[in-house]
């Protein structure tokens, strides 16, 4: 018998759910605190310690040119606390030498500096109205997106589910059959194996239906499998045969 080919499944893959899902909680992330920095952040003067301008596509759309990476630090009260913030830009500050900084505005929250950003990503007076826009969108978006591949995933679930009960169907009607051709008896409307003699099904209670003689048991002569008459004595072909004196 030929193995059958196994389907391949339409659910995408956990290493890559996991990857994207990551994504687009990270972009959540960064949306959202800037959202919160620039309504309830304050502002204090930091330094840049750490800067990195890469230039990606010259011919990109404006804003678009350059990955720009900044590291800083900045104080409240007597605490020094650490950021990191990376963009696309067409920003073009000439590099940092050793040991040098450059000051920069950074918004932090009062209550949990931990969550802090440059001025420039985290504060509406200073970001451009497209910055704005995207800021307050990604987190839709990528709620958008998050429900489009849970759906999806969900739905290919049941389709494999599915197909795998349908197949599992099919091997047990082929063993029904191979199970009627060496002889066997079974209840029509469940499948279940019926013991001979039998007339009602024990699984569903459907009444069996008695299989046709092949033979007439008023002349002997062979039926055909579709015969309701034989077709020699015209006796019925399923009537009992007759009683010995």
């Amino acid at each position: 018998m030929a193995k059958q080919k196994k389907k391949k499944s339409s659910k995408i893959p956990i290493p890559i759910l996991v990857i994207i899902y990551g994504v687009l909680l990270y972009a959540t992330y960064q949306s959202v605190s800037s959202i919160v920095l620039a309504l309830f952040g304050q502002t204090t003067t930091g330094y840049v310690d750490y800067y990195s301008n890469t230039i990606e596509d010259r011919s990109a759309d404006a804003g678009r040119s350059r990955s720009i990476i900044k590291g800083y630090y900045f104080y409240v009260g007597d605490k020094t606390y650490r950021g990191r913030v990376s963009y696309s830009s067409d920003e073009s500050w000439p590099s940092l030498k050793e040991g040098e900084t450059r000051p920069e505005s950074i918004r932090y929250l009062g209550f949990f500096p931990y969550i802090n950003s440059t001025a420039s990503l985290a504060d509406f007076d200073s970001m451009s109205g497209g910055q704005i826009f995207a800021t307050i969108f990604v987190p839709f978006g990528c709620f958008g997106l998050f429900m489009l591949l849970h759906t999806s995933n969900k739905r290919a679930k049941k389709k494999d589910r599915e197909a795998a009960e349908r197949a599992a169907k099919r091997e047990a009607r082929k063993a029904i059959n191979t199970d009627k051709d060496d002889g066997g008896l079974f209840c029509e409307k469940c499948g279940a194996k019926v013991t001979a003699g039998a007339e009602f099904c024990i699984s569903c209670g459907t009444k069996i239906q008695a299989a046709k003689p092949s033979v007439c048991a008023s002349c002997g002569a062979a039926l055909p499998d579709e015969a309701v008459f034989c077709i020699n004595c015209g006796t019925a072909a399923d009537a009992a045969a007759p009683a010995s004196r």
